[in-house]
């Protein structure tokens, strides 16, 4: 019995904290605006024109789009990048391991067999 008491006094014990609770802060000077409310919210209209806001949690300045090349020249980069077999903005793209048309499936098969039976490839098991 005092076995079981001791084990649910230190099982509860255990599970209370220390709540660290303080006062409000009341600040001595009091908050004076230098602009009117009528200033905000023009202000405020004309970034929703704009379609900017930089009160926004996903606005940075840094990353609006910079106009170099048209949608169109940008597609037939693509398209040509996809015709040689190579897509650059692939996300495992490197250049010296684009795939280059040359050999057979049976002429890849041929050289795995005899780099195998060279003991050039490593045993993965």
């Amino acid at each position: 019995m005092n076995r079981t008491l001791l084990i649910v006094t230190i099982a509860a014990s255990s599970c209370l904290g220390t709540a660290f609770a303080d006062d409000i802060t009341i600040e001595a000077q009091p908050f004076h605006s230098t602009r009117t409310r009528a200033e905000v919210r023009a202000e405020l209209k004309e970034f929703r024109a704009s379609g900017v806001d930089p009160w926004a949690d996903n606005y940075t300045q840094s990353l609006q789009p910079q106009a170099g090349r048209t949608r169109a020249e940008v597609q037939a980069e693509l398209k040509a990048h996809r015709a040689s077999g190579v897509d650059p903005w692939a996300d495992n793209y490197t250049q010296s391991l684009a795939v280059q048309p040359g050999k057979t499936r049976a002429q890849v098969k041929a050289e795995y067999a005899a780099a195998k039976a060279a003991g050039e490839l490593p045993d993965l098991r």
